[in-house]
């Protein structure tokens, strides 16, 4: 599956770019991936910080970019091109880019730090976690599918995929799995959809283990929230292609209705994750109220004993000191039994703003993000904001 996503991204039977001799190469994985190896003489810029680090890069000279498998650098090519970038490519993955300035002529190195890798040990104690996975067999649902692989090694999981085949109201399955229809609706065909769907499914359930499927026909949006809510889901993991120009204003992804709409936690991200270590939690709340946390920002922060660090993001309409929303955040840790938190004020127009301005100087592997809905500062469109353009992992779930 990793294979065909690499393909996908690198544009099979495309031609091969030319590499200027002068050309600067950027890596735009982490912090922590560029430890582990990297090109000799690479400049690391991660794509989570390129929104505030673009600025570095030098305009006039042709980049080649490259990332684990083609996904974040390509994200990155879209960024630096809508920053006026004219000479930039997308070199794709390790081993993409290794060929590709090997055949430029380019003396390829490769530079390894000696790590102890850190692996995580599920205890027999380890708490259950029921994830759903709604999937259309895509680029996008294969890193949901990767991204709740991380979880399996520090919970005990129950995986859910779910495919939607979106039918109107008068389509139905019974409870022997048949279609009822109306007749206006050509039952063969919904049939052979049907059909492919779970032939599909069967491929998917043999690569994680303890895993179910289910092919159901509906509305994609109201079905995913029945869905979960009635089976009682701890997480929901989608993966989005988030929202950019013209087409975030004409309408929001199907993740960012669900996130707006879900009682379940949310989780989102646009790229390959297959190289996460979740060691920095962000959490990004007003701390205005102590009781504001959701049980599944605890079980994750304790499950992978992470550091955690709390974010409010200081704009003009703040009514309360500085001082005493520091105390409020301190209290939110105490209340909640977190020790070692970190409390971080940064001063930003926007929150989106904020969270990118932490995140080129600080790293964090993952965002929890509360929200009360309209209103405040930490209303739903200020949450959503950062689904669309946020390349982190991000879990986002409704305060009351």
């Amino acid at each position: 599956m990793i294979d065909m996503i690499q393909r996908f991204l690198r544009g099979e039977g495309q031609k091969s770019p030319t590499i200027a001799q002068n050309a600067i190469v950027v890596d735009v994985r982490s912090d922590a991936e560029y430890r582990t190896a990297h090109l000799e003489g690479a400049r690391l810029v991660p794509l989570e910080k390129l929104e505030t680090l673009w600025r570095d890069l030098p305009s006039d000279r042709q980049l080649v970019l490259y990332c684990r498998s083609g996904n974040r650098s390509n994200h990155a090519r879209k960024l630096l091109l809508s920053k006026g970038f004219k000479h930039v490519i997308n070199g794709g993955g390790l081993q993409d880019v290794e060929k590709l300035l090997l055949s430029a002529g380019f003396d390829v190195k490769w530079t390894k730090e000696t790590q102890v890798e850190q692996k995580y040990e599920r205890s027999s104690q380890a708490e259950s976690l029921k994830i759903l996975i709604p999937t259309d067999f895509s680029v996008q649902a294969e890193f949901a599918r990767i991204m709740a692989t991380k979880f399996t090694d520090k919970f005990q999981t129950e995986i859910h995929f779910l495919h939607i085949i979106e039918v109107p109201d008068t389509v139905t399955l019974d409870q022997s799995g048949h279609i009822l229809t109306c007749g206006e609706i050509d039952k063969q065909h919904l049939e052979k959809q049907k059909q492919l769907a779970e032939l599909k499914m069967q491929g998917l359930l043999k690569e994680i283990s303890n895993a179910f499927g289910h092919v159901v026909f509906g509305k994609l949006t109201d079905k995913i929230l029945t869905f979960s809510k009635d089976r009682q889901f701890d997480l929901i993991i989608m993966g989005t292609k988030g929202a950019w120009g013209m087409k975030e204003r004409i309408a929001g992804s199907n993740t960012q209705q669900i996130s707006r709409r879900s009682e379940v936690p949310v989780l989102s991200l646009m790229c390959d994750r297959s190289d996460l270590k979740i060691h920095d939690i962000l959490y990004v709340h007003d701390f205005l109220q102590t009781e504001d946390v959701h049980p599944l920002l605890v079980r994750v922060l304790h499950a992978f004993g992470a550091r955690y660090h709390q974010l409010h993001v200081l704009q003009e309409n703040n009514a309360e000191t500085e001082q005493s929303i520091l105390r409020k955040m301190k209290q939110f840790s105490e209340q909640h039994r977190i020790t070692d938190a970190q409390q971080h004020l940064l001063h930003a127009e926007t929150v989106e703003q904020g969270v990118h301005q932490f995140l080129a100087e600080q790293d964090a592997d993952i965002l929890f993000i509360g929200t009360h809905g309209k209103g405040g500062i930490f209303h739903s469109s200020a949450a959503e904001n950062l689904v669309k353009h946020m390349f982190k992992p991000i879990i986002l779930f409704h305060l009351p």
